[in-house]
């Protein structure tokens, strides 16, 4: 048979890069991302550049025209790992039409911000899940109200880029007016793009089955169109 040359098939072609981050502070009790705790993490980011590095000069794309980096949590990184990082990437994609980097409402900080906006990152993707203090602490999230609101300031003075906020709907507990809150602070946040996604635990996570067994299917079902039609009336952009 034949050997098989990944370069002839990519060579000349355009391809999106997404590069994982595979850290995070804790370990949501319902996610099953694959993550580990913040330890030597330079190792790893150094692996990561060798590897993206390897591959791109294999298959020599024309362009990349979209980065995205996503986790775990890329915001935990300590400054210097991420500097080194995102110049890794910016050796191999040097001029992506749109790069974003996920970030935790906790681990937002001025030099998180600057640094990559230094780099020419000009999209974040924060994940809020809920402005509600019940809700966090049911999902067992790092972050508390607090940090998510401190987290919005912040990017209101610091942050000039693209913005997109990820929640939460059918968290057990839950209610409309909680929801109606959060689309209302996303809405008025100057972010462009909100997302809202149903609560889907793991069943293989510590929570998984436990939080399952808790979501009321037609509540959320209810709560997700009636987030769907709030945003339709304010003219945002919507994903699932």
């Amino acid at each position: 048979m034949e050997s098989f040359d990944p370069a002839e098939l990519a060579s000349g072609f355009s391809f999106s890069l997404y590069v994982h981050v595979p850290f995070c502070r804790s370990k949501c009790p319902y996610c099953d991302f694959y993550s580990v705790p913040c330890l030597e993490m330079e190792p790893v980011v150094e692996q990561t550049i060798e590897e993206l590095s390897f591959f791109v000069d294999r298959l020599k794309p024309k362009a990349v025209p979209t980065v995205y980096i996503g986790g775990g949590t890329p915001s935990v990184l300590p400054t210097r790992s991420l500097q080194r990082l995102l110049a890794g990437i910016r050796r191999c994609a040097p001029a992506p039409a749109e790069w974003t980097i996920e970030a935790n409402p906790e681990s937002v900080t001025p030099e998180f911000l600057q640094t990559c906006r230094e780099a020419g990152v000009d999209r974040l993707s924060l994940g809020l899940q809920s402005m509600a203090a019940g809700a966090l602490e049911t999902l067992g999230r790092p972050g508390d109200a607090a940090a998510n609101r401190q987290a919005l300031e912040l990017l209101r003075s610091g942050w000039a880029g693209r913005l997109s906020l990820d929640f939460l709907v059918g968290i057990p507990g839950q209610t409309l007016e909680e929801l109606t809150r959060d689309l209302e602070v996303g809405m008025s946040s100057g972010a462009g793009h909100l997302s809202l996604y149903s609560l889907t635990p793991s069943t293989d996570t510590p929570a998984g089955s436990a939080l399952a067994q808790r979501i009321n299917q037609d509540l959320q079902d209810e709560l997700w169109l009636r987030g769907y039609q709030r945003s339709a009336e304010r003219d945002r952009v919507w994903n699932t």
